[in-house]
C-alpha cells in the first residue's frame, strides 16, 4: 500500500508488531551463529596450540642433551613431560593428552631417540586431546573427537661452529 501525506490513516498500521515476530525468529539463529564462531575459533586456536606443543617437544630432539636429562630420564620421557607442561601453560589439559613417539617411516612403531642407532633417523610426535575434554560446556558433545597436533623432525644434535 502507498502512503500520501492527504490521507488521514496511518501508515503502516496492518504492519504493527511484525519487527517484534522477525525479531524473535531471527535472534535464536543469530545467536547459534554467534556462538558458532566462537567455538570453530576457539577450535582453530586449540589446534595451533596442539601443533606448536609437538613441535616444541620435538625440537628437544635437536638440542644439545647435556645437561637437559636427569639420570635415569630419558630423552621421549623428557619430551613427553615438556609437550604437557606447554599444554597446561597453553589452558590445555596436558594430563589428558595422549602423546607418542613414533618412527616417521613406518608409522605404528615407537622409537627410542637415545639409541645411537637411531640417529639422524624421522621421528613423528603426535599429540592427541579428546575434544570432550576441551569443549565449551554449552556446546553438545559430538562424540570421541580428537583433535591432533603432528610434528616430524629429524633426531640430529645441532652442532655449533665456531
Amino acid at each position: 500500500m502507498l502512503c500520501d501525506f492527504t490521507t488521514k490513516r496511518r501508515c503502516g498500521k496492518e504492519r504493527r508488531g511484525s519487527a517484534v515476530v522477525e525479531f524473535a525468529v531471527a535472534a535464536p539463529l543469530l545467536v547459534i551463529m554467534v556462538f558458532g564462531m566462537v567455538e570453530a575459533s576457539r577450535l582453530y586456536e586449540m589446534q595451533n596450540q596442539l601443533l606448536m606443543a609437538a613441535r616444541e617437544g620435538a625440537r628437544l630432539a635437536a638440542m644439545e642433551r647435556e645437561g637437559i636429562l636427569t639420570p635415569g630420564e630419558s630423552l621421549n620421557d623428557k619430551m613427553i613431560a615438556d609437550v604437557r607442561a606447554f599444554l597446561d601453560a597453553s589452558g590445555l589439559p596436558g594430563s589428558e593428552a595422549e602423546i607418542t613417539i613414533e618412527d616417521a617411516e613406518n608409522p605404528g612403531v615407537a622409537i627410542d631417540l637415545m639409541d645411537p642407532d637411531n640417529d639422524l633417523a624421522l621421528f613423528q610426535l603426535s599429540v592427541r586431546l579428546p575434544y570432550s575434554s576441551v569443549r565449551s560446556p554449552w556446546t553438545p558433545n559430538p562424540g570421541p573427537i580428537n583433535l591432533v597436533g603432528t610434528a616430524v623432525f629429524r633426531n640430529a644434535v645441532s652442532v655449533m661452529v665456531e
